[in-house]
This record gives structure tokens, C-alpha cells and sequence, in this order.
């Protein structure tokens, strides 16, 4: 038998070595207690090896804030977008969880509302938790799917913050990821290779991040040239450019941190609405949030959600 190598048949695409945007403003003149990777950080949230394996949800464990550390940021913004016309049981439920686990004195929740939908406001779930002083509504104009696709750095541009995803729950407080910009790792497989930032559900940057900045440049620049932006391909694109401009891009925080199930069936969690499976609560009580993609219940119910709800008493 004789092999042949054909290297049109996998031929690899080309390294591109791109310039920064506006000959790389976004990484001029920033302030002076914006720190990423450049001086000493209290928490250790990154390991120093891929976590494929079970060892990601020892490792989350490990990461607990301190009383002793102190935030230079005191008004931690998150943000999300609902569907006003699927706002129910699991969506409140999102919402409870955030407020039951995340520090009450430097965090707020900005839910982001298309103007063309029904009022949020409307909805009786919604209005469960509409007083809580934490919550604000900001409502803003979606014309098409690239304006949707784009919200999540329209509002970090403009306050900074957690984006997360709608189909999340949080576990427990997030303030030790606080100190570094990070995106979270869509699952555990691109710990080897290939683009880790694909369906990712939450990210955190600073409002003066230059990331951001370089990121919507490159994305207004797609829209004026009439190309569609894929938020993923965008990230890893701009990670790899900034990496080959010889800067430190951002944090790229483990799968399991959020998203638990993203691996395989050995070393990842069941789905939080699975009944009757035996659970690792060890892992459950180690991670910071819960991203699942697929559909939500409209009634929720199931072993690891409940564990969750009691755990903070939502």
C-alpha cells in the first residue's frame, strides 16, 4: 500500500500577522490602575497547564475570594439580554441567582431590552424582582441580528462588566475572576486546538479595556465593508492579533468555571433539569456559574437546578 500526501486536501490556512486598529490606539495612553497581566494580582484563577480533565473542577474549587483583597473597581457591572416573550420561571430564576450570589455592595444587573418587543416590564415574572434596587432595564433600539449579535460589547464599551448569557445560573460569587479581562472557554476540547471561545457564555472586561476597543473597531470596520460579524470568530481573531503585536491578550477562563457539562460524559456535569443521575456535589459547589445551551424549561425542575435553589434559598 503507498500513502500519498496530498496538501490541497489539508492545506491549513495562513498565518495572517494583522496591525492593530488605528495603529494601535486602543493600547496607548491607558489609565493608570488598569492592570491586565502587567502587575501583582491577588488571585490565582488560571492554572498553569490544560484542565481537560476532572482537575478543572479541583482547580475552581481552590479560587475563593478573600476579605483581605480589594477591588479597584466598586461598581461591578453584569449584563444580559431576555427575550421579553420567553421571560418565565427558568429566566427569573437566572435572575434570583444573581442576586443571591453575587456581592450586594459592587454589583448590579443591567437586563438589555429591544425597543421592537414587549416591555420586559410586562411580563408578571419580571415583576417578582423589579424593585430590587440591583436591576435596571436599558432598553435599546435592535433593528436586525447584527445589532443583537453585537450587544454584549456594546455594553461592556460602555459600562464594562460580566456579559453573560441568559441561559445561566450562577453558583456562587464571581468577584475573584474580578481582576483580569477574561473570556470564558466555550468547552473542553479547544484546550488542545481549534477556536476556544465558541459558544462561550460569559466574558468579563474592564470598561477602559483596550480589548473592547480593538474588538469594536474591527467590528465597525466589518460593517461598513458589509461582513458579518460571528462574535466568536471575532474574539479569537482579535486574541490572535494582539498575541502577534506582541501584547498579553486577555485571561481565557477553564470550560468547567461556567460551562460544566461541556466535556465528556466521565468528567463533566449532567444537565441541571436531569433527574436521577448521580451528581458530583463536590464539582457543583467548586464552580461559578452554570451555562447550558440547551432549550430552557418553561416549568424547571430537576436534581442539580434544585440543589442550586436551595443552596441559596431562591
Amino acid at each position: 500500500m503507498r500513502i500519498y500526501i496530498r496538501d490541497w486536501l489539508t492545506q491549513e490556512e495562513p498565518v495572517i500577522n494583522e496591525p492593530l486598529a488605528y495603529d494601535g490606539s486602543c493600547f496607548k495612553n491607558l489609565s493608570d490602575d488598569y492592570q491586565n497581566g502587567q502587575y501583582l494580582h491577588h488571585y490565582n484563577f488560571i492554572p498553569g497547564h490544560r484542565l481537560q480533565d476532572d482537575t478543572c473542577f479541583g482547580f475552581a474549587s481552590t479560587v475563593r475570594p478573600s476579605s483581605k483583597v480589594t477591588l479597584l473597581d466598586n461598581d461591578i457591572v453584569f449584563h444580559t439580554h431576555f427575550d421579553s416573550k420567553k421571560f418565565g420561571p427558568t429566566q427569573l430564576a437566572t435572575v434570583k441567582s444573581f442576586l443571591a450570589t453575587q456581592n450586594d455592595t459592587i454589583t448590579r444587573l443591567v437586563v438589555w431590552q429591544d425597543s421592537n418587543q414587549e416591555s420586559l416590564l410586562s411580563s408578571s415574572y419580571w415583576q417578582q424582582v423589579e424593585n430590587d434596587p440591583r436591576l435596571t432595564v436599558q432598553v435599546v433600539d435592535i433593528t436586525n441580528k447584527d445589532d443583537l449579535e453585537l450587544l454584549p460589547l456594546v455594553a461592556l464599551d460602555q459600562y464594562g462588566g460580566v456579559w453573560f448569557e441568559p441561559s445561566t445560573f450562577f453558583v456562587r460569587e464571581l468577584t475573584p475572576l474580578m481582576e483580569l479581562d477574561w473570556i470564558a472557554q466555550g468547552d473542553c476540547f479547544t484546550s488542545v486546538e481549534g477556536n476556544p471561545f465558541v459558544q462561550t457564555g460569559m466574558l468579563h472586561f474592564r470598561k477602559d479595556s483596550p480589548f473592547i476597543c480593538e474588538m469594536m473597531a474591527e467590528a465597525r470596520t466589518m460593517q461598513k465593508a458589509k461582513k458579518k460579524v460571528e462574535l466568536s470568530k471575532l474574539y479569537y481573531r482579535i486574541y490572535q492579533r494582539v498575541l502577534r503585536n506582541g501584547l498579553k491578550p486577555w485571561m481565557v477562563v477553564p470550560w468547567c468555571y461556567t460551562a460544566p457539562s461541556r466535556c465528556k460524559q466521565s468528567n463533566s456535569l449532567q444537565s441541571p433539569f436531569a433527574r436521577g443521575e448521580k451528581v458530583n456535589w463536590k464539582w457543583v459547589d467548586g464552580i461559578f456559574a452554570y451555562y447550558w445551551r440547551d432549550s430552557s424549561p418553561e416549568d424547571p425542575s430537576g436534581d442539580i437546578f434544585e440543589y442550586i435553589q436551595s443552596k441559596h434559598n431562591v
